[in-house]
């Protein structure tokens, strides 16, 4: 995935990981809720995570992340290795 193919749309770029207790699960809850706040216009918008946990954020935890928080289809979550991340 590129940012370039995302131009003309608004993107929400957020850095999370999914063993995050506290700040991770809120911050996605509020970007689901201001995208259900958008109502047609949210097909203009793009909400992208970045994992900050190589380690532990595999496709299946993002999986189980993004659908617990009601965001299939709607975010996706990068993943990679500390490589990538740095």
């Amino acid at each position: 995935m590129t940012l370039s193919a995302l131009r003309g749309k608004v993107v929400i770029l957020a850095f999370l990981y999914t063993n995050c207790p506290d700040v991770c699960p809120l911050t996605a809850e509020k970007l689901r809720d201001a995208r259900d706040r958008l109502g047609d216009s949210a097909a203009d918008l793009s909400l992208v995570a970045v994992s900050v946990d190589p380690r532990h954020d595999t496709p299946m935890a993002t999986g189980t992340f993004v659908r617990a928080h009601r965001l299939e289809g709607v975010m996706r979550f990068l993943i990679g290795d500390q490589a990538s991340l740095a």
